[in-house]
């Protein structure tokens, strides 16, 4: 009826304004377009959507050294691969790779990748990584430094299995 007012559907507001991401010369798929004609395709590594930027960490803990490099290794990993930014740090993702005028998008891409890199990895270790300028620096730098396994870092580990002791407690007390 004319002069009554009506209510908006929630659906369509969520799609209209919360997805509603602006191009940056990013290629147009047909199968992601949105509500409002503009479409974007959401495999593009340098996408940022707003939970990239909200400023959490992506894992739960932070890497501390050669000690929880490979489960911190993983971890990061996977996150990034989640959130399409895998690239940035293991290479297929650089710079070079996009025409200049989305050098400014990889920019800020690579930016909020090395915040993340920065974020997991402990106060002792943040000043080797704090004036990296590319995730993939900091990534291969980190690698380096922690992914290796060498006979001394063997040598105690087998000693550590060999000295396990349960002691009197029964295993249910333990944990």
């Amino acid at each position: 009826m004319a002069g009554e007012a009506t209510t908006p559907d929630p659906a369509q507001n969520l799609n209209q304004s919360h997805f509603n991401v602006q191009r940056v010369g990013i290629p147009v798929s047909a199968s992601s377009a949105s509500s409002n004609g503009q479409g974007i395709d959401y495999d593009h590594p340098l996408l940022l959507i707003p939970i990239d930027v909200s400023g959490i960490s992506i894992i739960s803990f932070q890497l501390h050294g050669v000690e929880n490099y490979t489960l911190w290794n993983r971890s990061i990993k996977l996150a990034l691969l989640g959130r399409n930014k895998l690239g940035l740090v293991d290479g297929p993702c650089r710079k070079k790779m996009y025409s200049e005028e989305l050098w400014g998008q990889w920019k800020r891409v690579n930016a909020i990748v090395l915040s993340w890199l920065m974020n997991s990895v402990s106060k002792s270790l943040l000043s080797g990584v704090a004036f990296a300028s590319s995730a993939l620096n900091v990534w291969t730098d980190l690698q380096e430094r922690f992914d290796r396994v060498d006979g001394s870092r063997t040598y105690s580990l087998h000693k550590e299995i060999a000295t396990l002791q349960q002691g009197t407690a029964f295993l249910s007390i333990l944990y």
